[in-house]
């Protein structure tokens, strides 16, 4: 929890960029990569930006429970996105592979692929 000077600390999800984003992806193939880029962008992250990794977790796992309640399919790129940094944080294998087989399920409910491969 760095209070480091610029580190953001404060997230909030533009909701237009996210969905022109989507609509753009969508128009070939989507990765990992790319599920986590449209919500980084999303929050005005990109490059080098330094981010409070706590409070950003707690907010992609709050709008994931939003959408979820709503049955909104774009859940997934929050879990997706969630499930990305925390495998970077907690580097166990056990951890590793439960991590994986979380984000190919979201990927596979969000492409309507059973068969994505798991590129992250």
């Amino acid at each position: 929890m760095s209070k480091e000077k610029g580190t953001m600390e404060n997230f909030n999800l533009n909701k237009d960029i996210l969905l022109v984003m989507v609509e753009e992806r969508f128009n070939k193939s989507i990765s990992v990569r790319d599920v986590c880029d449209v919500v980084n962008r999303s929050y005005g992250i990109r490059g080098d930006i330094r981010v409070n990794i706590l409070k950003y977790s707690n907010e992609l796992a709050r709008m994931s429970k939003i959408y979820k309640e709503e049955n909104n399919i774009l859940h997934t790129f929050f879990d997706i996105t969630l499930g990305l940094i925390t495998k970077k944080l907690i580097n166990t294998d056990e951890a590793t592979k439960k991590l994986d087989v979380m984000i190919k399920n979201s990927m596979c409910k969000l492409t309507g692929n059973n068969e994505h491969k798991n590129e992250n």
